[in-house]
């Protein structure tokens, strides 16, 4: 990285993709070393949201102090994307909830349907709806 360029914390790409990214690999990772390697650690949407949820609050940071970011669109923007984030998350967790029990082992389609493909659906829409509206990179 050049030095003239700024450091990783100062730089957008970094705060709006990789950031969030690394936080969702390394929960991908602990649920591996906890539950051993299986289809539930493809089950990220409840680390996507959790990562865009992280985002969201790290950007407010980044309005609060930067006056040219702070416009009013930018905080109706940004206060919308966290009261959504915040609720999807919790819809997530839900999900999570009722699918991981002992007694929908036996229905691994189903599982697999609803949280390796609308959980995750709706966490990394939640990351790229971040990274695209929100942050704008």
């Amino acid at each position: 990285m050049n030095p003239s360029s700024g450091s990783l914390l100062t730089n957008p790409y970094f705060i709006a993709i990789i950031s969030p990214t690394a936080l969702l690999f390394l929960g991908s990772l602990g649920k591996g070393i906890i539950k051993g390697v299986s289809w539930q650690i493809c089950y990220l949407g409840f680390d996507a949201a959790l990562s865009a949820v992280y985002a969201g609050i790290v950007y407010l940071y980044d309005v609060a102090r930067n006056p040219v970011l702070r416009s009013e669109n930018k905080l109706e923007l940004l206060a919308g994307f966290l009261i959504v984030s915040f609720v999807l998350f919790f819809g997530i967790v839900m999900l999570h909830q009722i699918w991981e029990k002992d007694d929908k082992k036996d229905r691994k389609l189903a599982q697999v349907l609803v949280l390796g493909v609308l959980a995750n659906f709706f966490g990394f829409g939640l990351l790229v709806a971040f990274v695209l509206l929100v942050k704008g990179v």
